[in-house]
C-alpha cells in the first residue's frame, strides 16, 4: 500500500511540475477519426432468441443426415444378405457348384491306341440348365478315333437342357500320343444359359491321362568316346509297339555344335535332318545308319536329339505329335594323333574356292601319344571337281594319280619313321579346281587326310593308331557379266552423227549378257549410272525383262531374278538391250566420253551361301563390239 501511495506523490509532483511534458499528446488532424463499429447498447433479447433457433435448425438436419446414411448402409446389408442367400439357398436359383462333370474311363492308354470316356454332366439345381453344350479341349497331337491323320484339337457337342435334378452322358473317343510315362491333359468346359437370363455361364473341368507305354521304340547304337575328328556311324532302329497300323512317320534329327553330316541310308526326305518313314506297321522296324564326323575339345561331350512321331498335316517334313524321343551323347576323346587341314591359311569345314584359284592344302600333325609312334604315314585323298593335273607338291612325297593320293611316309619323309611325344610336323600340296567338271552343277572336292603309325609300349605288341580329318571345298558360282555398246546392232535403231558432234545427239543401244553354268544363283541384279550428258531414251527390249530407270539417281536396274546353273553363252542366256542418248559439249571435243558407268552385278550362291559380285569397266563411244565402228567414230567432233 505504501508503494502505491509513493507512486501517486511522485505522479502529482509530475503534474504540477513546470517542466512536465505529456508524452501521449497527439497533434490535431484535418481528417475525422472512425468511430469503431461497436454496439452502443446490450443485445435485444429477440436476437438471443433467432440465434438459439438457427443452432436448433442446424441441429435437427444432422440427426436427419445420420438416419439416412443408417437407413442406407442397414439397406445394403441386407441386400447383400438376400443376395447371398438367393445364390447359395435353395429356391429357384442356379449355382455352378451344384452342377457337376464326372470323366468316367481308364486313368491310363497306350499311346497310338483309342482311348474312350464317357462323361456325364449332372443338374443339382432346382431350376433346368438351358442350351447346354459341352466343349473338349484335348492336348497337342490328338487324333481322331476314326481318322488318325486329321488332328483333334477340340469337340463341341451339344447337350440341349438338363432338367432339374437331371444327367446327361456323353461318348468321346480319341487316340492320344505322347512318351511313356508322361502326363496329357483334356478340358472340359460346360456353357450353359438360364430361363428368363440372357447371361452365359460355365463349368469348368480338368482329365489327366497317363501314356503307359509308347507306339513306338526308338534306339540308338554308336560309340560313346571318339577321337575329334573321327569318322563314326550311329544306327537308329525304330519299332511299332503299337496294336494298329501307325500312318505317317517322320524322324528328326537334331545334331550338336562341331558334328559334319556325312551321309545316311536311307537319306533324308528334307536335307540331312528328317527322315518320312511312311506307314509303319503292328511290330515292324526301320533302320536308319547316319555317318558323320564330330569336332571338339578333349573330354567335351556332345549330346544329339532325336524324335519320331506322326507328320504334320500342314507339312509332312515335320513331326507334328512328338511319341518318343532319345537323347544320346557321345565324349570327345583327345586323338592320339592331332590333324589339322589349312586351305589357303581357311581351316573351316567348308571352304569356297573359285574355279581359277589355287589351292594351297598344308597338314599339320601332332603326336598325342606317352610314347614314340614309329613308321608314319600321311595320306591325302582328293575327289570330286579337281584338275587332277594340278596337283603339286611343295616338299617330299608322291602323288600317287591312279587314286588321286597324296602320300607321305619314312621313305620320302624321314622325320615321321620316328616322331617323339608331343612333336609336331607340317606337309603340304597344291591343286586347282576343275571349271569344266562333268560331274553336273554344285561341284565340289573332298580332301580326307589320315595318318597311322605304330604305338609300341614295354612288352607289348605293336598296336596301329590312326587318325582322319576331312575338308569339303565347295566351287563359287562361275556367273558372267558381258556388257556392250552397239548402233549398227541389236533391236533398236539408232541415229545421230558418227562421230558424235557437240551440241547434237546420238544415240546408242546398250546390252547386258548374264551367263552362268556351274551353281544356281538367286536375287540376280545388274546396275549401271549414266553421266549427266547421257538421257534415258524408256525403250527396253524383251519387254519381259525387268529393267528400271531411276531419274533421281541416274541409275539403271536390271532385276534378273534367278538363273539356274547351265545358264551359258549362246543357250539360255539372260540379255536386256536399252537404248540412251549421247549430247556431248564443247568441252568434250576430241574425247572419248563415257556411255554408262561401271557396270555390277550381284547375286546368292544358292550352293555355297556366299555373295557373287561382278564389275565390269564403264562403257564409252569406243564400240569396237560393233562391226560398223571405225577408228575415230568414237571422238567428239565440232
Amino acid at each position: 500500500m505504501a508503494d502505491k501511495d509513493d507512486r501517486l506523490e511522485r505522479l502529482e509532483r509530475q503534474l504540477y511540475s513546470r517542466s512536465f511534458q505529456n508524452p501521449d499528446v497527439r497533434e490535431r488532424s484535418d481528417l475525422e477519426r472512425e468511430a469503431p463499429a461497436a454496439p452502443e447498447s446490450w443485445r435485444e433479447e429477440t436476437d438471443v432468441a433467432e440465434l438459439i433457433r438457427r443452432r436448433q435448425e442446424e441441429q435437427e438436419k444432422g440427426r436427419v443426415f445420420k438416419k439416412i446414411l443408417i437407413g442406407a448402409v442397414a439397406f445394403f446389408v441386407l441386400s447383400l444378405g438376400v443376395a447371398l442367400l438367393v445364390f447359395f439357398g435353395g429356391g429357384n436359383s442356379v449355382s455352378a457348384k451344384n452342377i457337376d462333370i464326372v470323366v468316367a474311363g481308364p486313368s491310363q492308354v497306350a499311346g497310338g491306341e483309342t482311348l474312350t470316356l464317357e462323361v456325364s454332366v449332372r443338374n443339382g439345381n432346382a431350376v433346368p440348365l438351358e442350351s447346354a453344350l459341352l466343349q473338349v479341349e484335348y492336348p497337342a497331337g490328338t487324333r481322331g478315333a476314326d481318322d488318325k491323320t486329321a488332328e483333334l484339337l477340340r469337340q463341341r457337342l451339344p447337350l440341349g437342357k438338363i432338367p432339374a435334378g437331371g444327367e446327361v452322358r456323353q461318348t468321346i473317343k480319341a487316340v492320344l500320343f505322347g512318351e511313356k510315362d508322361s502326363i496329357k491333359e483334356l478340358s472340359f468346359s460346360l456353357e450353359y444359359r438360364i430361363k428368363d437370363s440372357s447371361a452365359l455361364f460355365y463349368k469348368d473341368k480338368k482329365h489327366e491321362i497317363a501314356i503307359r507305354s509308347s507306339p513306338l521304340i526308338l534306339t540308338a547304337d554308336y560309340s560313346k568316346e571318339l577321337n575329334s575328328g573321327q569318322l563314326f556311324s550311329i544306327t537308329l532302329s525304330l519299332a511299332s509297339n503299337s496294336s494298329e497300323l501307325l500312318r505317317g512317320v517322320v524322324v528328326e534329327a537334331e545334331y550338336p555344335f562341331g558334328f559334319s553330316f556325312v551321309s545316311a541310308d536311307p537319306k533324308g526326305a528334307a536335307g540331312d535332318r528328317i527322315w518320312q518313314i511312311g506307314d509303319l506297321p503292328s511290330g515292324d522296324r526301320r533302320v536308319i545308319r547316319i555317318s558323320g564326323r564330330l569336332e571338339g575339345q578333349n573330354e567335351e561331350e556332345r549330346t544329339f536329339h532325336f524324335t519320331a512321331g506322326i507328320g504334320s498335316k500342314e507339312d509332312s517334313t515335320k513331326i507334328g505329335p512328338v511319341i518318343v524321343s532319345s537323347l544320346e551323347t557321345v565324349r570327345i576323346k583327345r586323338p592320339f594323333i592331332d590333324l589339322s587341314v589349312t586351305l589357303s591359311g581357311d581351316s573351316s569345314v567348308e571352304y569356297v574356292a573359285f574355279g581359277n584359284e589355287r589351292i594351297k592344302a598344308n597338314i599339320v600333325w601332332t603326336n598325342n601319344l606317352a610314347a614314340q609312334l614309329l613308321d608314319g604315314r600321311v595320306e591325302a585323298r582328293l575327289s570330286g571337281a579337281f584338275d587332277r593335273n594340278s596337283v603339286s607338291l611343295s616338299g617330299n612325297g608322291f602323288y600317287r594319280s591312279v587314286d588321286n593320293t597324296v602320300v607321305w611316309d619314312k621313305t620320302s619323309l624321314a622325320e615321321i619313321a620316328a616322331i617323339d611325344p608331343g612333336e609336331k610336323g607340317v606337309v603340304g600340296f597344291t591343286f586347282t579346281p576343275q571349271i569344266s567338271f562333268g560331274g553336273g552343277k554344285n561341284p565340289q572336292i573332298t580332301l580326307t587326310v589320315t595318318m597311322l603309325g605304330s604305338q609300341v609300349q614295354v612288352n607289348q605288341t605293336p598296336q596301329l593308331v590312326e587318325s582322319t580329318v576331312s575338308r569339303v571345298i565347295k566351287i563359287a558360282s562361275n556367273a558372267a557379266l558381258t556388257v556392250r555398246a552397239v548402233r549398227s546392232l541389236g533391236p533398236f535403231e539408232n541415229s545421230g552423227p558418227v562421230p558424235p558432234r557437240a551440241d547434237q545427239k546420238t544415240t546408242y543401244t546398250i546390252i547386258w549378257t548374264v551367263s552362268n553354268s556351274l551353281n544356281d544363283i538367286a536375287n540376280v541384279k545388274v546396275k549401271a549410272a549414266l553421266p549427266p550428258y547421257i538421257s534415258w531414251e524408256s525403250l527396253t527390249s524383251p519387254s519381259s525383262e525387268n529393267i528400271i530407270y531411276d531419274p533421281l539417281s541416274r541409275e539403271v536396274l536390271w532385276n534378273v531374278g534367278d538363273v539356274p546353273a547351265g545358264t551359258t553363252l549362246g543357250t539360255k542366256q539372260r540379255e536386256v538391250a536399252f537404248q540412251i542418248t549421247l549430247e556431248p559439249s564443247l568441252s568434250q571435243v576430241g574425247m572419248t566420253p563415257n556411255l554408262v558407268g561401271e557396270s555390277m552385278l550381284s547375286a546368292d550362291d544358292r550352293f555355297t551361301g556366299r555373295t557373287v559380285s561382278i564389275t565390269r569397266l564403264p562403257l564409252s563411244t569406243r564400240i569396237s563390239s560393233d562391226p560398223a565402228f571405225r577408228d575415230g567414230d568414237d571422238v567428239v567432233v565440232r
